[in-house]
């Protein structure tokens, strides 16, 4: 019974698991905006937002094609597509704006990547869990399912 209010997650359309996400991430933008800013100044809260705005896209995208491919014979090339978005989009921007940016690299601009990256990663992940996992049997042939 404890653990009652995790049911009624259990069935998330995509629309609603991206709502999720975008909360989490505008939730997490003070947080880590504040810590920026005490160390860093207004160009620290800019790297901590352009991190966590990018991070957020890249897991909205990934949520998307998870849910797009969910139940399908394309499952688990959308599932490894999708690790690679959110990978490696934050990655590439990451190592281009440390390297390329030299104002935004004196804030380390790559380490606001990595806690976003985690930040969104742990709640993407969560989100892809609970996407609703009803099978479309169009013909009556499928694989059946818990869900």
């Amino acid at each position: 019974e404890g653990w009652g209010w995790v049911m009624r997650f259990r069935r998330l359309s995509v629309a609603a698991a991206c709502a999720l996400l975008a909360l989490s991430a505008v939730l997490a933008l003070p947080v880590v905006g504040y810590s920026a800013y005490v160390k860093f100044g207004r160009t620290g809260t800019s790297a901590a937002a352009i991190a966590l705005g990018v991070c957020w896209i890249s897991a909205t995208l990934a949520l998307v094609l998870t849910g797009r491919t969910r139940n399908s014979p394309l499952e688990l090339t959308g599932i490894l597509v999708a690790n690679g978005i959110r990978f490696g989009v934050p990655l590439l921007a990451g190592v281009t704006l440390q390297y390329g940016h030299a104002s935004l690299a004196e804030v380390g601009i790559f380490g606001w990547f990595v806690v976003a990256y985690l930040w969104m990663l742990v709640v993407e992940t969560t989100l892809s869990v609970f996407l609703d996992r009803k099978q479309k049997h169009e013909d009556g042939k499928g694989i059946a399912t818990n869900g």
